[in-house]
């Protein structure tokens, strides 16, 4: 592609959005590979779109020296999310929604820490929306709701259609995305926290990858350390119980996703960008 574009006069753009290699093998080989590939890989391009500082730092590291990055993070539809979305669950409700893992997204953790409240709160349900690409593991997820002694209380939807989801949204008390501590972590920008924003439902999230750089414990969404579980269900804990300021810090939060997430804002950054790398080339872009 690299010589393609030259061929035709193209300007070249890679779109970075996970650490390459990330969750790998530490084996010598799998160190080789990933350290061929960042020192040749983006030295192929004349521009690269990363989601995160991190990704834009690495790029700018690997990168020839006249490489031009620019850093756009996810994007959403936030009308589409908004809050006139019509609820299809009944609230008490803490949500989350994407993939069945703990290892990207926490999901046994937040298990976890809604098994500390369920006794306390016992109207209050846990509601799982999706499952994953191939196959179901919604049974290993229902056997850690059993032996934690909530089976009763938390609700697997499974997948879902993506018209329905601002819907599940919608209906929740609390959005939640209690995300581990890992270089995918440290490197990403998760869809979901745009689309959780977008919804107006206040959200107890971790305090991983640029996240923090966009949003105030207490006062666009509630923040807690990541792999800490207490930590987590005291933040789930305060929204249930403080309804009227949580509604107020949703409300924030999907202020900063209409300033800083709407597609039509970081497309318009996008499309400058390219515009002025094909006015300095005299290029089109691919």
């Amino acid at each position: 592609m690299h010589f393609v574009s030259r061929k035709v006069g193209a300007v070249y753009i890679a779109e970075v959005n996970e650490m390459p290699f990330h969750g790998q093998s530490a084996s010598l080989l799998w160190k080789l590979r990933r350290s061929i590939y960042n020192r040749t890989f983006f030295r192929w391009f004349d521009a690269a779109i990363a989601i995160s500082g991190l990704l834009e730092r690495h790029v700018i590291k690997y990168g020839s020296r006249s490489i031009a990055v620019v850093r756009a993070p996810v994007m959403v539809d936030t009308e589409a999310f908004g809050p006139s979305s019509e609820p299809i669950v009944v609230p008490p409700a803490i949500m989350y929604c994407g993939l069945l893992n703990q290892e990207k997204d926490g999901v046994v953790s937040l298990m976890r820490a809604f098994s500390g409240l369920a006794d306390d709160m016992p109207d209050v349900r846990l509601i799982l929306v999706g499952d994953t690409y191939r196959g179901s593991r919604i049974p290993e997820f229902r056997a850690v709701a059993e032996g934690l002694g909530v089976e009763g209380k938390v609700l697997f939807v499974g997948n879902v259609r993506r018209r329905e989801v601002s819907g599940y949204l919608a209906g929740a008390s609390v959005l939640v995305l209690a995300r581990p501590s890992s270089p995918q972590a440290d490197a990403g920008m998760p869809t979901k926290v745009a689309e959780y924003l977008a919804s107006g439902v206040p959200m107890v999230i971790t305090r991983t990858g640029d996240i923090v750089g966009f949003l105030d414990d207490g006062v666009s969404a509630y923040l807690v350390p990541p792999d800490d579980v207490p930590a987590l269900e005291e933040a789930l804990r305060h929204v249930l119980l403080h309804p009227t300021e949580a509604h107020a810090v949703g409300r924030r939060g999907r202020e900063v996703a209409v300033r800083h997430f709407d597609y039509r804002v970081v497309g318009a950054r996008l499309a400058a960008f390219i515009a002025d790398l094909t006015d300095k080339t005299g290029a089109g872009a691919t």
